[in-house]
């Protein structure tokens, strides 16, 4: 569904200059009814507190253009080199594509990311451009590889990927053994540990960011992403805090700079539930206070869940 552009910006101006907490409160009960909606502003406060002046010199007919096309709309647009063809995901941190690329009658398939937050100033045009030639430099068999990257005339920035197929890693855990649970972890923490090694952060982590092939093998997905679209100080984005609290870190809920330890927190949430098919918290809906004050006096341990997982895993 299309977002109106009216209400949106009527949201927006009672927020912009509100308190990021009060913002969450509030982005959090519009999601329960307007998802997209939620997911617009969230993108439009996060630009809004990364370039005031930018943001404040657009009219309303471009920042109708910016902030609330219609992501049915695009397809058949052609970006760069590649045609999208139709949506085939939709989140807080942008809309997934389907598109193709046809040189000379060779066609290839790939996914491109339209990413949720548009960008106005050079400096954060240059920004997004540094962030994207590190993630092309990342080559792992288990990370998605980003293949190219630009920008619309709109200012919306897209990520060009491979295409993956699979299940997210929890659906696709729940039918096997525990220890071949714990493998498919190895792998992704070796994935992880290989992007930190390259001072690259996830700051998403969770089931659906991690597809699984039938023959096993795990791809991470989104890696770089809320780095490109959270402030040059490193702290987490509005979308970040109110989008995916259950694999959040504290300091990410908080709105403090996030670093690598926030990965090590969501892989250690994401082996929670793997092993128990239970999330360690659930803080969905939660107000921030109180999901933080959960996580701090921790989950109950998976031997205590699960009969049978061993209490060595339990740390």
């Amino acid at each position: 569904m299309a977002v109106n552009p009216e209400i949106l910006e009527q949201h927006f101006a009672q927020l912009a200059e509100q308190s990021a907490q009060h913002r969450v409160e509030v982005l959090q009960e519009l999601a329960r009814e307007q998802p997209e909606l939620a997911q617009r502003l969230a993108a439009l406060l996060d630009a809004h507190d990364r370039d005031t002046a930018g943001l404040g010199a657009l009219g309303a007919e471009a920042l109708r253009r910016v902030t609330a096309f219609d992501p049915d709309s695009l397809k058949g647009r052609k970006l760069g080199r590649y045609r999208l063809m139709e949506p085939i995901g939709r989140g807080g941190m942008g809309v997934i594509y389907a598109a193709e690329r046809d040189d000379d009658g060779i066609v290839q398939t790939v996914a491109v990311k339209l990413l949720s937050s548009p960008i106005f100033d050079p400096a954060t045009a240059e920004r997004f451009r540094r962030e994207a030639n590190a993630l092309a430099r990342l080559d792992h068999p288990d990370v998605c590889r980003l293949r190219d990257w630009g920008r619309t005339e709109e200012g919306w920035a897209y990520l060009v990927l491979d295409r993956v197929h699979g299940d997210p890693i929890d659906r696709h855990a729940a039918k096997l053994p525990v220890v071949r649970r714990l493998a498919l972890m190895v792998r992704v923490c070796r994935a992880v540990t290989a992007a930190h090694r390259q001072l690259i952060v996830h700051l998403d982590i969770k089931p659906e960011n991690i597809l699984v092939d039938d023959a096993e093998h795990p791809v991470l997905l989104d890696f770089g992403v809320a780095g490109i679209l959270s402030a040059e100080t490193g702290a987490a984005a509005t979308m970040t805090r109110w989008m995916t609290p259950d694999y959040a870190s504290p300091e990410q809920l908080r709105g403090e700079p996030a670093t690598v330890a926030a990965d090590v927190y969501a892989l250690g949430a994401l082996l929670y539930r793997l092993l128990t098919g239970k999330r360690a918290f659930e803080l969905s809906g939660v107000p921030l206070t109180d999901a933080i004050a959960r996580i701090e006096h921790g989950a109950m341990p998976p031997s205590r869940v699960i009969n049978g997982i061993s209490r060595d895993l339990d740390a």
